[in-house]
């Protein structure tokens, strides 16, 4: 008689789907992070394309005006001059802005999508049977966090997750 013993059918389906969980959580956070992303960098090519736009219609309109500003005198001149650079120095503001919205939005849905695989990873956790979880199921365990981790950057910052 053999002193190993063989896996149980059941053992093997519960190991098996521990992994395809920990499988498809990973995969769900790396789709996440990826949806993010895109929409970040067309946010901010969006916002540059409104920059160039806003800059090019203050010129333009600072060039319209400038001949009729010229026959009115000096004063008048300086006055559209401060209005063009008050005008652009809005356009960068706005440009800024916009910039900086993508990249909060880029943290808070990255840091959201890291809290779910983490909640996945958690209710996976608390499901499986120890008595039938092998090393392998570990080690998938193990390294799909790790991954997880890497590709996530930072974990999300304390105040992120009570709030």
């Amino acid at each position: 008689m053999s002193a190993e013993k063989k896996p149980t059918r059941s053992s093997e389906e519960v190991q098996t789907t521990v992994r395809k969980r920990i499988e498809d959580s990973y995969g769900n956070y790396l789709q996440a992070l990826q949806d993010t992303q895109m929409s970040a960098q067309t946010r901010a090519a969006d916002a540059y394309a409104g920059y160039v736009s806003a800059v090019n219609d203050v010129q333009l309109r600072g060039l319209r005006e400038s001949a009729e500003v010229q026959r009115q005198g000096p004063t008048a001149l300086m006055d559209l001059q401060r209005d063009v650079q008050q005008r652009m120095q809005d356009a960068q503001r706005e440009y800024m802005a916009a910039l900086q919205e993508a990249q909060t939005e880029l943290k808070d849905r990255s840091a959201s999508a890291y809290r779910a695989y983490v909640e996945e990873i958690q209710r996976t956790w608390k499901e499986i049977d120890v008595g039938v979880l092998d090393a392998a199921s570990i080690v998938s365990i193990g390294q799909s966090m790790i991954a997880a981790a890497l590709a996530g950057g930072n974990p999300p910052e304390p105040s992120a997750a009570t709030g």
